[in-house]
């Protein structure tokens, strides 16, 4: 949760990392951040130095943020970064006061991009983002992580709070380039005729807090596969994250079935109702694994 270190000073960049006493020397950028253990938390990126060389402060990027990154390059060959499209600050004392906040919390939107997500979902200047999916935003560095676990297209919900009154917006979130755009707000609403999706769409399987697209010819080679469906996105806190779905993981089989493409999926998904149990098949190259989850209801 590290900020404020204006170590990158690209326009999109992300200050969210980790300050160890570790000796991080010339050098040394790129390298794993270890605890005793030899679990890999982090890469170390720089430091904070008058001399060129070690002084005692050193700043590894978070490990969570990495695999996403990492997942995008094997994949794809490109990171594929998402934005919403606005300018933000960590709320303060006195940002709260002024906002009717009834304690310090949440980041403040300064200013909204032309054009963005955020303008589309009625996102505007000086409206202060509460949650994001569920999860209470503390700091912007904290936001701007969140975000980097998602894809243009994906859908977020954010929490507002404007003049003292909450409110919730979906937000269709961007690329970086604007290659990818907003949904229209019929299929925003969940317009009837979008709700059988093609072979080639990707599909939302809400029930279960997951997206399926369909599979690349990287991801066939790389998990040996002929067929199934790759999962692009996990919620947090879903019952899919509980139960160990990772974005990455190719479905070959639900409910017993072969698994062909996201519609094929989400068809047998919607034959079921809540609190029913559905048995997933993952392959990775030359293992399986076996995931069951529990229908829950939408409306929660």
């Amino acid at each position: 949760g590290r900020d404020g270190l204006n170590l990158n000073k690209g326009k999109y960049r992300i200050e969210n990392f980790i300050q160890t006493d570790a000796a991080i020397n010339p050098g040394n950028s790129g390298g794993g951040l270890f605890t005793l253990s030899g679990s890999l938390i982090g890469i170390n990126s720089a430091i904070a130095t008058r001399t060129g060389y070690y002084q005692g402060y050193g700043f590894a990027i978070p490990i969570d943020i990495v695999k996403e990154i990492v997942i995008d390059l094997i994949n794809t060959g490109k990171v594929n970064r998402a934005l919403i499209g606005v300018t933000i600050k960590t709320i303060d004392e006195t940002d709260a006061k002024a906002n009717k906040l009834s304690k310090v919390e949440g980041v403040l939107v300064q200013d909204v991009v032309k054009g963005s997500a955020a303008e589309k979902a009625g996102i505007e200047s000086g409206d202060v983002m509460l949650d994001l999916d569920g999860v209470p935003l503390t700091s912007s560095s904290q936001l701007q992580a969140l975000i980097l676990r998602h894809r243009p297209n994906d859908r977020v919900r954010i929490r507002i709070s404007r003049d003292g009154k909450q409110m919730t917006k979906d937000v269709i979130l961007q690329s970086i380039n604007n290659d990818d755009v907003a949904s229209n707000d019929k299929n925003l609403k969940g317009d009837p005729s979008e709700s059988e999706p093609s072979s080639t769409q990707p599909a939302s399987i809400e029930s279960l807090g997951f997206t399926a697209a369909p599979l690349t010819e990287d991801a066939k080679s790389q998990n040996s596969v002929s067929s199934g469906v790759l999962v692009t996105k996990v919620q947090p806190y879903s019952e899919a994250q509980e139960r160990g779905l990772y974005r990455g993981a190719v479905i070959v089989k639900a409910d017993r079935k072969p698994v062909a493409n996201p519609a094929q999926l989400k068809k047998i998904i919607d034959a079921k109702k809540p609190g029913d149990v559905v048995i997933f098949e993952l392959k990775n190259k030359d293992t399986k694994q076996i995931v069951s989850m529990e229908l829950q209801d939408k409306k929660n």
